[in-house]
């Protein structure tokens, strides 16, 4: 029996070390500015996008997103994100009054999957209105 119970320790524990491992690395690979490249709607092709669209993740749980128009630099919205497998949340704490979106505070789910030399990141999430996006963002 004890053996057992010391069995169950052991895997447990490195279980919670796998875990723990594979949710820092995640949130590592996510750490930088990125700039949008392509994005399209509904399973539409990707097309092509403007320049001016950066994200950045900060190594402290926090993003912003900052679009640069011809009068500046203007973030647009703000807050924290939690990397999960295969996606990540980001909870909104600021967003500009003329954009739309849920509640600030609330959880929105994205799908994410890394390049294989973890330089692009791919995008898939849906929208209240049920509208799909993919969005494609290079690491700068």
């Amino acid at each position: 029996m004890k053996t057992i119970l010391k069995l169950t320790t052991a895997l447990l524990c490195l279980q919670l070390l796998a875990i723990t491992t594979f949710a820092q690395a995640s949130k590592k690979s996510f750490t930088g500015i990125w700039e949008l490249s392509q994005a399209s709607a509904n399973g539409q092709p990707l097309q092509n996008s403007p320049h001016g669209f950066l994200k950045t993740f900060n190594s402290d749980g926090t993003f912003a997103n900052v679009q640069m128009r011809s009068t500046g630099a203007l973030i647009s919205h703000s807050g924290k994100y939690f990397v999960k497998d295969g996606y990540y949340l980001e909870r909104t704490l600021y967003r500009i009054p003329e954009m739309s979106g849920g509640p600030l505070g609330n959880d929105f789910k994205i799908n994410y999957q890394f390049s294989e030399d973890q330089k692009q990141v791919t995008f898939n999430f849906t929208v209240e209105s049920g509208m799909k996006f993919t969005e494609v963002w290079r690491k700068l």
